[in-house]
């Protein structure tokens, strides 16, 4: 690992430990291996500083636990905040490259990169619903996967002005900072393709998800709803019943709004069967976790018993 120096880098990076020079970490370097931990999730302590996202472990926290009230702390002002729940899928391509993979890949131009940084929000309705979208089947990573709205955390922004960028980017809802309170729901370190038959690492980040509450219902957010047509294919609403359905396999239908003319963002409704809009490796097996919406999709539903209180 490289110390921090990110004045030629475009995006906010990754750094480990804590204090003010944290290691950046290598792109095709697993983010939890360097936490010393062989699980899939860990406990850690994050602080968002100089232009590096750094995350160091919580070495009394036990994996898979969550404590929500034990988040105060205030992120994007150089100060720590934690613990937060980091995961990533059991079969995260960078913990299982070979030897042979990463000499092979020792000239590529990934090998001099870092570890990127990424928000999305998962914004609930005053009526308990979550916004998701549809990325648009020319991204180069992810295409068509579900997800919630967000992108590249850029240089001197913050989480919440990130987050909310992003989402009026895509969605077309604005919301001025402190309008919406947005949380810290929980960290996924993601990489894209999801599992090494599908190739080697073409990116690697760490996803922030926040969560806020809109005091508008989803009738009323629909109203305000134009999808940019270069990120966004279409767009829905999730339920804590639907996540649940997912989780367990089960079998449901849901209302789809389908970008049908990108220039004027005219809508057509289609009904999904919701376990075609998680297939292949993006499909939940038995309440197994193998990506960052699920995690988060999951983590939202268990915060309605035991609420999330991180405030950024």
């Amino acid at each position: 690992m490289a110390a921090a120096s990110t004045h030629q880098w475009k995006n906010v990076v990754v750094g480990l430990g804590k204090g003010g020079n944290p290691k950046l970490v290598g792109f095709f370097s697993c983010i939890l291996d360097h936490l010393s931990t062989k699980e899939n999730s860990a406990h850690v302590v994050c602080e968002l500083a100089n232009n590096v996202f750094s995350i160091s472990a919580v070495s009394d926290s036990h994996p898979g636990h969550h404590n929500p009230s034990a988040i105060k702390s205030v992120l994007g002002d150089g100060h720590a905040i934690g613990p937060v729940i980091l995961e990533h899928a059991p079969h995260c391509p960078v913990r299982h490259m070979t030897e042979q993979d990463h000499l092979s890949l020792a000239s590529s131009p990934s090998s001099h990169q870092h570890v990127a940084v990424a928000v999305a929000v998962i914004l609930e309705s005053s009526d308990g619903k979550v916004l998701m979208t549809q990325r648009a089947q020319h991204m180069r990573s992810f295409p068509r996967a579900w997800v919630p709205p967000g992108g590249h955390l850029e240089k001197d922004e913050s989480l919440v002005t990130c987050g909310l960028r992003e989402l009026e980017e895509e969605t077309g809802i604005s919301f001025q900072p402190g309008h919406v309170d947005l949380n810290i729901l929980c960290l996924w370190e993601s990489v894209y393709p999801m599992m090494l038959p599908f190739g080697l690492p073409r990116s690697h980040h760490i996803v922030v998800y926040l969560h806020g509450k809109a005091p508008y219902t989803s009738i009323e957010l629909a109203s305000r709803i134009k999808l940019d047509p270069e990120e966004v294919m279409a767009y829905s609403w999730f339920t804590p019943e639907i996540i649940n359905k997912l989780r367990k396999g089960e079998e449901d239908c849901l209302d789809v709004f389908v970008l049908e003319d990108g220039s004027t963002g005219k809508l057509k409704t289609e009904s999904m069967e919701i376990s075609s809009m998680f297939k292949g490796a993006l499909l939940w097996t038995c309440s197994e976790v193998y990506s960052g919406t699920q995690q988060a999709l999951t983590r939202w539903c268990l915060s309605k018993t035991s609420p999330v209180t991180s405030k950024i």
